[in-house]
């Protein structure tokens, strides 16, 4: 479908978070839409039938919605592009570039195994997988509002917009909150670049060992080196439609039974705390996988958030944003990846940023 043919008002939602020639949506728009897109995602994610469908063989003998080329082609354009992207910005004298590309090259192929071959021995009341588009970014959401839609309905509100999704070549079974991990880490990435006089950073690093989060408060960092903070969805139109989408996301995912263990950790703990923190890391391997990667390889989407320099680029505060968004992105993977569970379910408590995605009771 060509996008123009939907309408010349409906745009990637990047670019109606962040128009070039306009004001920003209000925080208000923006909390609405997020709040649409979680619960549409959810009931995507967590249907039934499509699930069933995708991992049910067509009369060809092949699956439904099959894409045999995905792997391969995430695998030669994200997955080894990591370790080149971290190498030379990264201590040489140190080998944690190559630990982190490790953990995600591992974390990619134990999903697409799992994926294939579900462990859980609890089915069909549990599910251990999702359906999902396969490849969901800004990009794939489109958002506007009809010029005449004011004027033919006079009950039409500022927040009341049109939201849809494309793109669902990659659609298939996948694991839980890939999709949302993916579409969070750009979302991430624009609240955190974006020049708009609302917008502060989510994390600026001022001192070795300190993290600001808000202009008068602080909070320490871990071991891992990186914060663990509170988010500032409101700061900014990208952040508060993802805190708004995560939220509204997983209190959606709630309603689905085959989901409970995943959203609620108060739901049967002793038989399925160990599954459920090994989603989570898989949902923090990936979200930092994406800031990493994006944070540079799609650099060009955020150049305009910079000041120019002379070769139109985004010049040395560029350069720094990505410099701390390879940070945050190293952090999230360092301590999946690397922590023992107790270790990692404590840090999970404390995370601010995603936890809404997964924790909708609880003390987590």
């Amino acid at each position: 479908m060509v996008l123009q043919d939907l309408g010349e008002w409906m745009r990637p939602l990047d670019a109606w978070m962040h128009p070039s020639t306009e004001s920003p949506p209000s925080l208000e728009t923006c909390s609405s839409v997020g709040k649409r897109l979680g619960n549409v995602l959810a009931s995507v994610h967590c249907d039934a039938t499509l699930l069933l469908k995708s991992q049910t063989l067509a009369d060809d003998g092949k699956a439904w919605f099959e894409n045999p080329a995905t792997k391969d082609l995430v695998r030669e354009e994200i997955v080894k592009k990591v370790f080149p992207i971290l190498q030379p910005r990264i201590d040489p004298e140190t080998d944690r570039a190559e630990k982190i590309a490790r953990i995600i090259s591992q974390d990619f192929d134990h999903g697409f195994l799992e994926t294939l071959h579900p462990s859980s021995s609890h089915a069909p009341v549990v599910q251990q997988s999702m359906f999902s588009m396969g490849d969901l970014w800004t990009g794939s959401i489109i958002v506007g509002a009809s010029p005449t839609a004011s004027s033919s309905n006079p009950s039409f509100g500022a927040t009341e917009v049109e939201v849809g999704l494309i793109d669902w070549e990659f659609a298939s079974p996948a694991r839980i909150g890939q999709d949302i991990a993916q579409l969070s880490a750009w979302l991430h990435l624009f609240s955190t670049s974006s020049t708009w006089s609302s917008t502060e950073p989510r994390f600026r690093r001022v001192a070795a060992n300190t993290i600001v989060t808000r202009p008068t408060q602080s909070v320490g960092i871990d071991r891992f080196g990186a914060a663990v903070g509170e988010p500032l969805g409101s700061r900014s139109p990208a952040g508060t439609l993802m805190d708004a989408l995560l939220e509204t996301y997983g209190r959606k995912v709630k309603e689905y039974p085959g989901y409970l263990w995943f959203v609620d950790e108060d739901y049967d703990q002793r038989k399925f705390k160990n599954e459920r923190l090994a989603v989570i890391r898989s949902i923090w391997i990936l979200f930092g996988r994406e800031v990493i990667r994006n944070s540079v390889e799609a650099g060009d989407r955020f150049v305009r958030s910079f000041t120019v320099d002379a070769d139109g680029g985004g010049g040395e505060e560029m350069k720094v944003w990505q410099k701390e968004m390879i940070q945050v992105g190293c952090w999230y993977v360092s301590v999946a990846g690397e922590s023992s569970d107790d270790e990692f379910e404590e840090v999970v408590r404390r995370e601010r940023m995603l936890k809404t995605m997964y924790t909708v009771s609880g003390s987590l």
